[in-house]
Parts: C-alpha cells; structure tokens; sequence
C-alpha cells in the first residue's frame, strides 16, 4: 500500500466520521461508527469504546466490534486501572505486553480472544476523562506519528461530541424535573382550590351573622367595635380566598387600577402612633435619623400580628 493510498483510507475513515457525528442523532449510531472504522483503518482485530460513568466510576461499554461476548461480558473497568498515569490523559497508549500492563484486567482472556496488542485512545476534554477507545491487535507492529496523531484527532472529536450529549441529557433532564415540579404545583393549585372554595361557604356565613348582629347592637354598647372587627377581616379572608379561585380559573389576565388608600393610611397610623406620638425633635433633620433608629430598634424586628413574622425576615425571602 502506497503513502497516498494510506492518506486516501485515514482521509475517507475521517470524514465517515465527522459525517455520522452531524447526520445522526443518535450518539449510539456515531460510536459504532467510530470503532468500525478506526479498527479497519488500522487492520485490527476488533476495537471497543467505554464511557465514564461519574456513580459507579467505572468505564462502561458503549460500543464495540470484532470482539466475542466472552470476552466483552468481563464487565466494566475501574478507573485505577485506566487512569493509572493521569499525565498519560491526552496521549495514545500503546500496551504490548498484556501480561503486566496495569491498564489490561483481563489478561488471560483477551490472550485466549486472540489478542497480543493494544492501542488505548484516551477521550478526555481539557482534564476531564469522558471514555477511552481500545484497539485490539493479533500481531505486534509498529505505529507511525502520523497514525498516533490520527487517532488522537478521532479520539477529540469523539469526546467533543459524548460531552455535547451529556449537555443535553442534563438539560433534558434539568426540563423534566421542572415539569414534574410544576404538574406537582397544579395538582396543588387544584386543590387549594377545592378548599378555597369549601372555606368560602363558612365565611359566607361568618359574615350574614355578623352583619346582622351589627345592626341590632346599639352604638358605644362595646360589642359593635368587635363585631365591625368581625366584618372587616371576613371581607378580607372572603377578598382572599376569592383571589384564590380566580386564579385557579384559567382566564386570560386582565390590567385594573387597585386603590392602594386604605393600605397606606393604616401604615402612616402606625408611624404616627408609634414614632411620631410625643416625640421631641430641635428641626426636621433630625427626624431621618430618628426614624432609621426606630425601624432598626423596634418595627422591623417586632412580631407582625398578622404574619407572625419579623418584617426583616419576610424581606429577605
């Protein structure tokens, strides 16, 4: 075989190659393409690629050719054994005695599978093991820097392309996480809406009644401040709960002004009840220090009656 006839077969073995890596889309498909072809470029006797599995730690079999099942039943490979020489990650191996390389587990059987050499072809992206190609030989030989290199190329593409699908599986899985999260969070929607709506019937209730009773208790009789007490946050749970439901109904979101008055009333009562009332101030610039005091001291770490909650906690979440 000619020189030219040699760079002809490692030219049409790579562009078979790179053509199933962007045709297919199947990872499978593409890394038996890869050791077919590597193992008959170099007339070997079989060839196999293991990936690194990151929960065993070890390298699984992913594809392989010219190899018994007796062979390839052997199990998977520790990671001791493989990457016995870190330094040796992104160099071409070559093994020729079988009987004491650290990297051959299985000496005695891959002699009896008619195997004297081996050619092991890190995949590794920057300092990362992702897999390993092993080219299996008959006979001793000789490899020459161009073949090395060639293989070393293989083995580059081949890992850039097992990392782009563990991207996707990831991602893959990353979506499918959410969507279990969120069909979790409708179920549960749905049924905070069922409740929502038995909790309404009673508060229906609450609130004939003490309407009713409001209007027979006779004014500064002491009973109608609790009962307008009554009525008020009825409106409010029943104002909530009525929330819940809309929202649990799949209607189209519409844009409404809100009057925000009564909130911010209730809020500038609270400042002048409990910071404004009997406080002694020389001018007006001392109020901004005065009031930084007092929400630092005592109304951003008080208990809110409502949430049972310090406001600075309810903040930061």
């Amino acid at each position: 075989m000619t020189e030219s006839t040699e760079f002809r077969n490692y030219f049409y073995v790579f562009r078979d190659i790179i053509r199933s890596m962007h045709s297919s889309t199947s990872l499978q498909e593409v890394l038996d393409v890869v050791v077919n072809k590597c193992a008959a470029v170099l007339n070997a006797k079989g060839a196999l690629l293991r990936s690194y599995n990151p929960f065993t730690e070890r390298f699984d079999v992913r594809a392989a050719c010219g190899l018994g099942e007796n062979y390839l039943s052997k199990g998977p490979v520790t990671t001791e054994k493989v990457l016995s020489d870190p330094s040796e990650l992104h160099r071409v191996k070559v093994i020729r005695d079988l009987w004491h390389a650290p990297r051959v587990e299985y000496p005695q059987e891959a002699w009896n599978e008619g195997i004297r050499m081996m050619l092991d072809v890190p995949l590794a992206v920057h300092d990362r093991m992702l897999g390993l190609i092993r080219i299996y030989l008959g006979h001793q030989r000789e490899f020459s820097p161009d073949e090395l290199d060639f293989m070393r190329t293989v083995a580059e593409q081949c890992a850039g392309i097992i990392e782009r699908v563990q991207c996707m599986e990831n991602q893959q899985e990353h979506f499918n996480l959410l969507a279990t999260q969120m069909d979790k969070m409708s179920s549960l929607g749905r049924m905070a809406a069922g409740i929502a709506h038995e909790i309404n019937n009673p508060l229906a209730g609450i609130l004939l009644y003490s309407s009713h009773m409001r209007k027979k208790v006779l004014p500064g009789s002491g009973l109608d401040e609790g009962l307008d007490v009554i009525i008020k946050e009825t409106k409010r749970c029943k104002t909530i709960i009525q929330g819940l439901l809309d929202f649990a109904r799949n209607t189209k979101p519409q844009r409404v002004s809100t009057n925000v008055k009564g909130r911010v009333e209730n809020g500038v009562g609270y400042v002048k009840k409990n910071l404004l009332a009997g406080l002694d101030l020389p001018d007006f610039t001392a109020l901004a220090p005065a009031a930084r005091h007092w929400l630092d001291a005592v109304a951003n770490v008080r208990i809110h009656g409502e949430t049972r909650q310090k406001p600075t906690v309810l903040f930061e979440k």
